[in-house]
């Protein structure tokens, strides 16, 4: 249809056109006119039809980018709720709780997904997980040795 249209432009009548949208020929009153000036009794019926094509498909684009970034979120949220479960089952309750942290990562603890960094009572950094602190305590045998409490 492009090609019709700069057929049309070259032809012995310049303002004569073929419409973008519906293919119908017209005569135009400008120079940049490329669509129908009236159709079915409504006037720039075609161009704004057309419009309204391109801002769908706009809108469309925008939606898949958004729904991108919200499973981004949620893949992020579940980790952290995932992390925050593992503490829980670790700390079963009590004051405090000393454990390795290759145990941690055999749950499927995530530890580059923290929330928030702290610092405890001595000036040293603490990863914050929800309601839980995990404090490196030590290394033994090339494993550090954490120690989980709220």
């Amino acid at each position: 249809m492009e090609q019709q249209v700069l057929e049309n432009q070259y032809s012995s009548d310049p303002y004569k056109r073929i419409c973008l949208y519906c293919g119908d020929s017209f005569t135009a009153h400008h120079g940049l006119q490329r669509y129908c000036p009236n159709k079915y009794g409504i006037v720039n019926y075609c161009k704004n039809q057309q419009k309204q094509k391109v801002n769908e498909k706009n809108l469309a684009n925008l939606a898949k980018e958004v729904n991108k970034l919200l499973e981004h979120f949620q893949i992020e949220e579940k980790v952290e709720n995932n992390n925050h479960l593992i503490l829980e089952i670790v700390f079963q309750n009590t004051v405090s709780k000393r454990v390795k942290r290759t145990r941690l990562i055999n749950m499927g603890f995530d530890f580059k997904d923290y929330p928030a960094r702290v610092y405890n009572s001595q000036g040293l950094i603490v990863l914050k997980y929800g309601d839980f602190y995990l404090d490196w305590v030590e290394e033994v045998d090339n494993d550090l040795i954490f120690k989980v409490y709220k």
